[in-house]
């Protein structure tokens, strides 16, 4: 199963602990860049994650994601993150996914990052399932006490908000003891049910 299917499925089922806490960002940046093409509107969220790894090994991309890609990079200094590994595929059992970015804070402490891009007039709060999302993510990675934080990119209005969650204890409880795990099948024994 898939940690976006798991994790819309759980926020249907509306718990308490799933809400981001503030409506308002933790820190707002501004960025200069060419407009995008429309062929690079299109698919714009794949095509800014493409552009971050890329950006993050030193390779050349279009100034019109070079420019956001700095800021988002400036976004992750301010949060002191030091070490940082980009779309990550990662598996428990039969859950699976791919987190868009995670690594170590300056002081050791994980921190799992979803990036999100919009082609929209505002960088809003994570939805339910995207806070479940990413707390499942740090679930798979076995952190402890992770800093869970959603970068939201407005493209056209060249803005980016990020949202940071430092007290994680309650969301992670909150997954650990929803009834989803049950429902988790171990690979070694779907392979032995399938023989």
């Amino acid at each position: 199963m898939q940690v976006k299917t798991l994790s819309k499925t759980i926020a249907e089922s509306n718990p308490n602990w799933a809400d981001w806490p503030t409506e308002l960002p933790t820190a707002t940046y501004r960025y200069e860049a060419p407009p995008l093409y429309r062929s690079e509107a299109i698919k714009a969220g794949e095509r800014l994650h493409a552009a971050f790894s890329t950006y993050t090994q030193g390779e050349w991309i279009t100034p019109a994601l070079y420019f956001p890609c700095q800021a988002i990079e400036s976004a992750l200094a301010d949060l002191g993150v030091y070490e940082i590994h980009s779309e990550q595929f990662i598996q428990k059992g039969s859950l699976r996914g791919q987190v868009d970015l995670h690594g170590t804070l300056q002081n050791g402490r994980p921190v799992v990052i979803e990036l999100k891009a919009t082609l929209g007039q505002h960088a809003l709060k994570p939805r339910p399932s995207e806070l479940i999302q990413l707390a499942a993510y740090a679930h798979l990675l076995e952190h402890k006490n992770p800093l869970l934080v959603c970068v939201r990119v407005a493209l056209m209005k060249q803005r980016i908000n990020t949202y940071v969650i430092d007290d994680t204890t309650d969301i992670m409880e909150g997954l650990i003891d929803h009834p989803w795990q049950h429902n988790i099948v171990p690979t070694t024994e779907k392979r032995i049910m399938m023989a």
